[in-house]
């Protein structure tokens, strides 16, 4: 789980099935629209979309809190979900690359992909074949 520092306070983030699910719906359906959102919005408009996707992370990082509470996992009390008000209230447009840099890293963090078995997923380095294939071209000569 990441943290982002907003108003002097630590809040946590969590990229799982509400908060995907929440994003979605703010990018028309599809997090894959989220990129082109982006590029062609303002940035007081990205500022916002950060702000709200910030809130429904943090929101996703409560529901699982509430969760294990609620099904005796953990002790303590419920939080209060986050509302997209009080990210708007605290962030400020210096916060965006920082914010949006968290954003991606979190959402990275919550998506795993196992690749398939006869998927390789070695890249070549190409540098290294060419100085390979030098050797062995000295080699025949």
């Amino acid at each position: 789980m990441n943290k982002i520092t907003l108003n002097g306070r630590e809040i946590e983030l969590c990229f799982n099935v509400k908060a995907t699910i929440d994003i979605s719906e703010r990018c028309g359906g599809d997090i894959a629209n989220l990129s082109d959102i982006m590029k062609t919005n303002t940035t007081g408009k990205n500022l916002e979309l950060i702000c709200s996707i910030l809130c429904d992370l943090a929101n996703g990082a409560v529901a699982g809190h509430n969760a294990n509470i609620d099904f005796g996992l953990e002790e303590g009390k419920p939080k209060p979900k986050f509302t997209e008000d009080y990210f708007l209230a605290f962030a400020t447009a210096k916060d965006l690359d920082r914010f949006t840099e968290v954003i991606l890293d979190t959402m990275g963090m919550g998506s795993e992909f196992t690749v398939p078995d006869n998927v390789k997923t070695e890249e070549k380095d190409i540098d290294l074949a060419e100085i390979e294939a030098e050797k062995n071209e000295s080699k025949k000569s």
